[in-house]
Order: structure tokens, then sequence, then C-alpha cells
């Protein structure tokens, strides 16, 4: 360069700042513009050392980029200011010197100002801050309009003035210059906001005023609002839906009943005159079987519209337990096979007798068998009508996935295309003419395609019209669920087979170290008609208890090793002996802490006849006395005493709920018979009187009832009666059976 001064004087002409950088980055030249900005460093000065600290990496980083040719671009502040440049370095080529132009970089901090404005401008919120005396430092936002504030500066005014009409605003205000935060909502006119005030602090954390934000709300609340009203509707609705099933339950409940209990009636009495018509071929024993037929007929088409209705207000339950195939087969085919008979078919059953154990609803599995063979017979005939049965294997070879085929095949009128994809809608038949001439409601296969659908199977048809039709049911050889139902435990009680004539002995057990005790007990309790067993330890009794399953145990406290107090924890955590009822004798009073224990009864040393007798009585059940019944269909009521003193039982009969616990009251039953749908009292609330009496805790009752029993009322009645018959689904023959069979065990005729 030959004439410096000449060179800085273009320069201070430029209006840009600009200047001459040698090959180390040092200043060689600059117009006043550039030394101004940089405090007027001297000539020579590195160049890098005239900016701020934290700003000199990204120069040293862009000085190391630069080549000859374009220029590199870097932003630095002086070292002497908080205002960003935005630096152009440019090297002509074959130049050791390198220009530098420094021109005003974007503001970061205007730009975020600029958004800030932006953002309070456009968003329905008021800012504002006040200085400690409540002086307005800043009130700006879209909502002053809605607080009815004017959109104007009201910077120096007090707030107290300019909130005068927001009395929640004040309040937070003046909370947060105490130095206290506060969140809220209020209502002003028709809107609804909320409102944040804190105090602000600077540095040192001196505290210089108070801020605070309100923003409208009022969009949200009104979507809170509907959304609340909506809940609310959907809430009715739920309860009014609950309220329609529970009544469309309730309905369904007393329909069973109403339509089971005379039809009871109609197939009873129509069995007894078929019996004592027996061998006659007259027009009156027609006429009767006609009645007992179309009596079972009617129940049928009762049960399938119950069952139908169940399903469709998702009330019908599985009741899942493990049956021989086989012995099911045998039991559907048996019942099948008078139906076989009607219209002269062949009846062929193609099954393994080693088909093994099913885990499923037996009598839905039944039912659904025994729908397709009935309508099999009833579209075929002087046919053919098949039943085959096979056990498809898992690929795996694991038994737990078998799934089990059952295919129906006949030889009947057949049905077309249209027709077999249309079978299993409900109260759909082939078509009208089918109805005419057959019979049925059409119900059946609609049920079997659902329980096959509950039981995780299918139900298939192939038909060819005029030909036959054959129906494929596959379900899997183990279903899962409730493996102890309700229903099924206490329709079939494990009841042994004992003669009608002498009931056995009950046992009781004894378990005392003293023999006289035991010698005095098998005196007095023998003559009751109880088989008294004696035990001289804890251990040997608790052994004798589950060899015997006694119906009481009189426990001694007091003996070598295991005494009485371990030997009653072992009975009650023992699931074969929880029940039993156990009497304590022993010579201490801890009365209050055997009850505690589970003890039955607590009677001290000596031991009282009259004391004894009269504890055991009230515990074990009574063998002796007669059967109540309590039934106020007339008609069913006559049929079962008819039947029960033809059969040798001393009975008695009650038709309301009020005159049966007056029976008891007066004379305790062997056994009762309770239909649940009583005038007075119903069954239920007359079982809670019984059971609620210590004298009759133990009295069996066995209920009766056409009534179509929900999973409450299974769980009200379950560990508190002996079983539950269900009025329409036994027949006379098996009625009695039952009733014979609760009665052999409970009462001594």
């Amino acid at each position: 360069m030959q004439n410096p001064a000449i060179l800085r004087r273009l320069l201070d002409l430029a209006s840009e700042r600009l200047g001459v950088l040698g090959p180390a980055g040092e200043l060689r030249a600059a117009n006043a513009s550039l030394r101004a900005l940089l405090g007027e460093p001297a000539d020579g000065a590195e160049f890098v050392g005239l900016l701020h600290a934290a700003d000199r990496a990204a120069w040293s980083e862009a000085w190391a980029r630069l080549g000859a040719g374009g220029p590199v671009r870097v932003v630095a502040r002086p070292r002497a200011g908080e205002v960003p440049v935005s630096w152009d370095l440019s090297r002509a080529p074959g130049e050791e010197e390198a220009c530098v132009v420094g021109r005003p970089a974007e503001d970061p901090r205007a730009l975020r100002g600029e958004v800030l404005r932006s953002v309070v401008a456009n968003v329905p919120i008021v800012l504002f801050a006040v200085d400690g005396r409540g002086t307005l430092l800043l009130l700006e936002g879209r909502g002053l309009t809605a607080l009815g504030l004017e959109a104007r500066s009201h910077a120096g005014e007090s707030v107290y003035e300019v909130f005068a009409g927001l009395p929640a605003l004040v309040d937070g205000v003046r909370r947060a210059l105490a130095g206290l935060s506060l969140r809220g909502v209020f209502e002003f006119t028709d809107r609804h906001f909320e409102t944040w005030t804190a105090p602000f602090h600077d540095e040192q954390g001196r505290q210089l005023g108070a801020i605070g934000v309100a923003t409208d709300i009022s969009e949200t609340v009104r979507s809170e609002k509907r959304l609340r009203e909506l809940n609310e509707k959907l809430e009715v609705a739920r309860d009014e839906a609950i309220e329609a099933s529970r009544a469309k339950s309730a309905f369904l409940a007393n329909m069973s009943h109403e339509l089971r209990t005379p039809l009871n009636a109609i197939i009873g009495y129509s069995e007894i005159v078929l019996e004592e018509l027996r061998g006659r071929a007259d027009q009156v024993s027609t006429d009767i079987q006609k009645i007992h037929t179309a009596g079972n007929h009617l129940l049928g088409i009762i049960s399938d519209i119950l069952d139908l209705s169940k399903i469709e207000a998702g009330r019908m339950e599985l009741h899942i337990e493990t049956f021989a195939v086989k012995a099911m087969l045998d039991d559907v085919v048996a019942t099948a096979q008078r139906l076989m008979t009607r219209n002269s078919n062949a009846f062929e059953i193609d099954a393994a007798a080693d088909l093994g154990e099913m885990t499923a609803d037996l009598t839905k599995v039944r039912q659904i068998l025994f729908n397709l063979l009935s309508n099999a017979a009833k579209f075929t005939a002087e046919g053919r009508i098949a039943l085959a049965v096979r056990r498809l294997p898992a690929a795996a070879g694991d038994r737990s996935l078998d799934w089990f085929e059952f295919v129906v095949e006949d030889s009947g009128i057949g049905m077309s295309a249209e027709q077999t994809d249309r079978l299993f809608q409900t109260f759909y038949q082939a078509d009208s003419s089918t109805t005419r001439k057959y019979g049925g409601t059409g119900l059946g296969l609609a049920i079997s395609r659902r329980f096959c659908q509950m039981m995780g199977g299918e139900i298939a048809v192939e038909s060819v019209h005029g030909v036959g039709s054959t129906f494929r049911v596959r379900l899997p050889a183990r279903i899962s669920g409730q493996t102890a139902p309700l229903e099924e435990a206490l329709r079939e009680p494990a009841l042994t087979d004992r003669p009608t004539s002498e009931p056995a002995p009950q046992a009781m057990l004894v378990i005392d170290d003293d023999p006289n005790v035991y010698d005095m007990m098998e005196r007095i309790l023998s003559r009751e008609g109880l088989e008294v067993y004696g035990a001289a330890t804890g251990k040997e009794g608790l052994a004798l208890a589950r060899k015997l399953k006694p119906v009481v145990i009189a426990l001694d406290i007091m003996m070598p090793g295991m005494d009485g107090w371990a030997v009653l924890q072992a009975i009650r955590a023992d699931p074969e002996l929880r029940e039993t009822a156990v009497v304590v004798v022993s010579m201490l009073d801890e009365k209050p802490l055997g009850m505690a224990l589970g003890a039955d009864d607590y009677l001290t040393k000596p031991l009282r006849r009259e004391q004894l007798l009269a504890s055991i009585q009230r515990l074990v059940p009574v063998r002796d006395g007669y059967i109540l019944v309590v039934e106020d269909d007339e008609g069913l009521r006559e049929l079962l005493q008819r039947t029960l003193l033809e059969e040798g039982w001393s009975v008695r009969m009650a038709s309301t709920g009020p005159q049966a616990l007056e029976m008891v009251e007066q004379s305790r039953p062997g056994l009762i018979l309770l239909d649940l749908k009583i005038p007075g009292l119903d069954g239920f609330e007359v079982l809670t009187q019984i059971r609620g009496r210590p004298e009759f805790a133990r009295v069996p009752v066995a209920v009766m009832t056409g009534l179509e029993l929900s999973r409450e009322d299974w769980e009200r009645l379950s560990g508190r009666v002996e079983q539950v018959i269900q009025k329409g689904m036994y027949s006379r023959n098996r009625l009695m059976r039952e009733i014979r069979r609760l009665a052999a065990h409970f009462v001594r005729r």
C-alpha cells in the first residue's frame, strides 16, 4: 500500500464499518466508523482481541476458514458493547491482506420483543406489571376489552383505580405485593378469566413490584359445561337403560315363574294319570298323552324365549364343568330316540367309546345337540338321521387344545343356498310353509349358534334342497371359565344314595383325654341316634375327623401335646372340616375366646345331661320330622302332597310366607320345600328368618322355583340351602327322585 493516508480517507467516506487486516489478523487500517465501534484501537492491534470474549472462538473459526474468493460471515460483538455485528471477511487472490466489513446484525432480543408483542396482541390475555406503590408499569393485551378496559397505555395510573371494577385482580395484586403468588378464576359479565399474580425481584432479590396475567378461558368453561351436561345426560340415559334392563329381568323372572309353575302342574298331573292308565288304549289315555306332549312342547318354547331374552340382555352365563362325553351322548340319544320313531326314521350313532372328557357347559352342549337332532327328526320322514362325534387333536398333540366335532346329518327336505344364509337368524325358518306344516318358533338354531359362540366354538350347515342337511358343531375340549358355578353346586348336592327305609347313623366325635367324658357322652347321645367315636389326643382327633366327617365334634381344651385351641384352629382351617359343628367342653371358663376362634357352642365341666342334649340337638341336623311344602300354587301344592303321602312321608302344607314361619315355630320340620315367589313374605325373606334363628339354622331347605334366578339370587342362596330345583326343568319322576333323595337324607318316615 503506497499511500496509507489516502486509503484511510477513502475508507472514512464509507457508511459501513471497513477495515484491512494483515496476514496474522492484525488491524492495519480502519475507517472512522469502525474505529469508533472498536473503541479507537491502535494500528497493529490484534482484531480478535477487540471483540467480546464470548465471541472470539467464532471469529477465530471464521478466520481459519478464510481463503481467496467469497466472503466468510461471522456474528460477533465488540469488546465494549452488547450489540451484535455481522462481519464479512474476504481476501483477493494472491493477496495476504484481508478486508473486513461490519454491518448491524439482527438483535435477538429485539426479535424476542417483537414476538412477545405479537403474542400479547393476538392472544386473549392481559399482561400487567406494577411497582411497589401499585402504579402500572405495563398493561397490555387483547383481553383488555373483554375486561371492560380501554386498549390504551395505562402506564403511570394506579392499578387500584384501573381495576376498581375487578376485585379479583385487585386482591391478586395486593397479595403479590405482599410477597405471595396467587392463582384463581373469576367471572366478569358473561366471561371467565383465569388469573396468576406474583411478585418480581431484581438481581439482588429485592422486590420491585408485582406482575400478573389474566387469561380469557370462557370457551374452555363453556366447553366444560357442555361436557358436564352431556355427561349428565349420558348418566341419565345409562340409569334409564339399567332400570329398563332391571325391569326386563324382573319381567322375565316373573314370566318364568308364572308360566312354568302351571306347566309343572299340567305335566305332573298328566304323568300321574298316564301311570294310572298304563296298559289302557282308550280315548282318555290318548287325550292325556296329548296333554302331556303339548305341555312339554309349550315348556320347550317358553324356555327358548327366556334363553334368548337372557342372551340379548347379556345375562346368560356359562357354567363350566368336566363331564364324560360318552355319558352325555347316551343321555341325548335316549331322549332323541323317541323323536326319531315318530316319522319312522332310522337313527345311526357313530361315536367312539373312549372320547374322554370335556370341560364345558354341559347343559348348553346337550341343548345344542338336542336342538339339531330335534330339527332333523322334524324335517325328515322315513329317512336316515346320523349323529357322528369325533375328537380332533391339536397339531402339537396337547389334549388341552383338542376340539370336539359333532355332526348331525339327515336325508330330509333340505334347503336352498338363500335359506341357509339366513338360517341362524332369530325367529327365522326356511319359509312360511315350513312353519305352517312343521311348527316351531325358529329360535332353536339361533340359540344354538349363540351358545357355540359363548363357548368359543362355531356351527355351520351344508344343505341341498330335496336331498338333506348336515350341521357341524365344533367346540373346544376345554373351555376356560367358572369351574364351580353356584347353580350347579346347588342343583346337584353331594348326597349319597342311601336306603329310604332307614338312614345311616350320624357320627359324633369326642376329642378328650378323659375316658369318663367319652363314656358319658356315648351313653347319652347314642340314644339320640348318634354314633359316638372317641379320640384321646388332638392329633388323633384330627385324623379321625377327616376320616369320619362327623356332624359334630365335642372338644376338650386341656389335653397333652396339641391342646384344644390348636385343634379348633386346625378344624376351621381345613376345607373338609371347616363347616363341622364344634362344641367346646372344658374346665376353663373361656367362652368368649372359644366363640371368637370358631366354636359353635361352649360348655363348661362338670357337664349336665340337659345342657349337652340342648346343645347337640341345636347343632345336629334333625333326621326325624315332617316335610313342609311352602307353595302358593294350589295345583302344584296338591300334586306334591299327594305324591309325598303316597310315598309314606309326613307332609304339611303352607301357601304363604307367614304361614310357613308359624308352622316352623310350632314344630321343627325335617325338610322344607320352599317356593321363592309366595305372598306375604317371599321365599328369600322366609329363608333369612329361618336361618336367623339358632334352633332352626341347620334345618335343611330345598328351594323350588319357576323364577329365572340372577347371579345375585344364586349368591343369596349359596350356603343357605341344600338344593335349588327349577320348575319346568324337571319331569314329575325326576322331581320326585330329587325330593326323595333329599328326604331320605334328612327325614325319617
